[in-house]
């Protein structure tokens, strides 16, 4: 409500005075948003110090990613109850923001530890210790009765990522019953690291690992050698295997330098 006598701005000084561009305030007429006190003959728009109130609560409420819809219901309908019903229901959003960026900050402080880890014990015999469960979300089954190839991966993978708002390794289940019959190549899923609850998990248990430096085709040799190390230390292989791309085309250009952890679990003879 203009108040008596009080000065009026035309819509570029209020905008100044505001902080904002006059085309958000021109936005912010056509939508009914936000009118003007006073819109001369000529079409000038005209504004009061007294407006800037309800200016600064839209400006808050957007700056909330506030839909501008659930604003104008909001600005149509003012009391003190829909107020708070509007705060319930943004604060309601912003924990489902805050728990989606701790899940990908968890993602990130796994995923440079595990590459300071790969850069370590990259060559290194095979290890046999407990793994705890790790959260993944996987892919449909590829087709079991051919090698995979790039294209095949790829599109495994885009089935997964597009289902994800995740950054975590991805990788590739090898089929048990491959890994016996030396399949080493044919994969049965892609799958990437996530906590997300639309996934499964890896199991814990007491696994073999071993990480391989080198191009993806060194892999092949590497569960021959890891099968062999892993007989040689008294115990057999009982799951499928997880090939984990630690060090990939996203650290590097050269396939030389590719690191990648391959775990499958194991129980003694």
């Amino acid at each position: 409500m203009q108040r008596k006598g009080e000065k009026l701005y035309k819509a570029g000084d209020f905008a100044r005075i505001a902080g904002i561009s006059k085309d958000t305030l021109f936005f912010y007429d056509r939508i009914g948003l936000f009118r003007p006190m006073m819109r001369a003959q000529n079409g000038y728009r005209y504004y009061s110090l007294s407006q800037l109130s309800l200016l600064s609560t839209i400006l808050s409420l957007r700056s909330m990613d506030l839909p501008i819809a659930r604003i104008l219901e909001y600005i149509s309908d003012k009391d003190p109850d829909s107020l708070i019903s509007l705060m319930d229901l943004e604060r309601e959003r912003i924990d489902g923001m805050i728990r989606e960026l701790e899940m990908i900050r968890q993602s990130i402080d796994t995923r440079s530890a595990l590459i300071e880890e790969a850069r370590k014990e990259a060559g290194k015999p095979v290890s046999i210790f407990p793994f705890p469960a790790c959260g993944i979300v996987e892919s449909g089954e590829a087709r079991p009765d051919k090698a995979t190839v790039s294209e095949d991966w790829w599109a495994l993978y885009s089935s997964v990522s597009s289902r994800i708002r995740d950054i975590g390794i991805a990788g590739s289940r090898i089929a048990l019953q491959d890994i016996l019959s030396g399949e080493y190549m044919r994969v049965m899923t892609v799958f990437i690291e996530s906590n997300e609850p639309v996934g499964s998990e890896i199991p814990q248990g007491l696994y073999a690992v071993k990480y391989v430096k080198g191009p993806y085709s060194a892999l092949d040799k590497a569960y021959r050698n890891l099968l062999k190390e892993i007989e040689a230390q008294g115990y057999r292989v009982v799951s499928d295997a997880f090939e984990e791309y630690v060090i990939d085309e996203l650290a590097t250009d050269d396939e030389e330098e590719y690191v990648s952890r391959i775990r499958i679990m194991v129980e003694r003879r």
